[in-house]
């Protein structure tokens, strides 16, 4: 998939139900995977694993989504998913394998829908348990 999808020119939204995206190994960068966020808005499930991801934020498009899937991606810093929380209906969130070494919430963070995260396969030397709860 080409950077920035600089091809696209017709900026039409997909109105048709497409709950689950899998874009798994495609090469997305962080910007592009934005970008998708805009033309699928009422997406529920989006795979981005292996794209080579240090962040995915779905801007303002990203509020139908409940599960992330992550994997793989060399995200390195929890801090680069903050943005996620503010997803009201995130349940969801894959990150197995992103090298994360540490997992952090400050207070104003916080995954109010989140039931699931697979943190399997990361070398993550502090955990805030904790803090995880919130």
């Amino acid at each position: 998939m080409e950077k920035e999808m600089k091809s696209v020119i017709d900026k039409q939204i997909v109105s048709a139900p497409i709950n689950t995206l899998a874009l798994g190994e495609c090469r997305i960068d962080d910007s592009t995977a934005r970008h998708i966020m805009y033309f699928f808005p009422h997406a529920r499930e989006i795979h981005l694993d292996q794209n080579d991801l240090k962040c995915f934020d779905p801007g303002e498009h990203g509020h139908s989504l409940e599960s992330i899937d992550l994997e793989g991606n060399p995200i390195n810093n929890f801090a680069n998913l903050y943005v996620l929380s503010t997803l009201p209906n995130l349940r969801n969130l894959n990150l197995a394998s992103c090298d994360l070494h540490h997992i952090y919430l400050p207070d104003d963070v916080r995954f109010n829908s989140l039931s699931s995260l697979n943190i399997r396969g990361n070398p993550i030397k502090d955990v805030f348990i904790g803090k995880l709860s919130k």
